[in-house]
């Protein structure tokens, strides 16, 4: 191959790579016996997803687009589908209607949680203890029996996400951070782009496994990209031993 070949394939190759999403932010956490408690799962039921997608104005403006969230949330709730079509699993959506304000008590609480748990593996270099690292993993949402009452479920599946563009079309950076942390509570990201959070509940409100990812470059919209970030985000689920 000729100098100016390799210079050539180089380019392209590097073209390519910059398309690809890149992660910001990745990180799984589980309990310690959680092959033997998925032993007796056999039915998950899914919480109806809380994906907000924002759209930034100049000067800061945010504006949030439920026209966007509704596609976003579509084609999450398809590839979680296919996902869960290959496991031992079987996947079906809790109605929540008449337990919305129970809802709406967990749902805030998760996002608390999952800010604690994602800070503390992006502060994994500092002297703070990590959540998980130094004792079994113990978290819980408290008695969230109501939603497996009157439901043939094993356990529950909270997911919840952000995404973020300009009005330009073009992808938020540190601008945008303040929203990210609106949906999320605390949890202090660098630079945030898209991000989805998910865990595993049982009856007693037990965090069984917890996964986010946070990437650059996506589009929840967009089947073939957000499959990617999807894909990250589900590769640590239990599975049966």
């Amino acid at each position: 191959m000729s100098r100016y070949s390799f210079i050539g394939a180089f380019m392209m190759i590097s073209a390519l790579l910059a398309t690809l999403p890149s992660t910001v932010f990745a990180g799984s956490l589980q309990v310690s016996d959680i092959k033997e408690k998925m032993v007796s799962v056999n039915t998950i039921g899914l919480l109806p997803l809380d994906i907000q997608m924002m759209e930034i104005f100049p000067g800061d403006l945010v504006e949030p687009r439920e026209d966007w969230a509704v596609q976003a949330k579509e084609v999450t709730k398809n590839l979680m589908s296919d996902f869960f079509s290959k496991t031992p699993y079987q996947l079906t959506p809790i109605d929540i209607q008449g337990q919305e304000n129970q809802i709406e008590e967990v749902m805030p609480l998760y996002k608390r949680v999952a800010a604690t748990l994602n800070a503390g593996v992006l502060d994994q270099f500092s002297p703070i203890s990590l959540p998980g690292r130094d004792k079994p993993f113990d978290y819980s949402l408290g008695d969230v029996s109501f939603l497996f009452e009157n439901r043939d479920i094993d356990a529950a599946l909270i997911v919840i996400g952000a995404d973020a563009y300009l009005s330009t079309s073009r992808k938020v950076s540190e601008s945008a951070s303040a929203v990210v942390k609106l949906v999320f509570g605390v949890v202090n990201f660098t630079n945030p782009e898209g991000t989805i959070t998910m865990a595993l509940v049982n009856r007693d409100g037990a965090i069984l496994w917890h996964s986010s990812q946070t990437i650059g470059g996506t589009n929840f919209r967009e089947p073939n990209i957000h499959q990617y970030i999807m894909t990250k985000v589900l590769e640590s689920f239990p599975t049966t031993p």
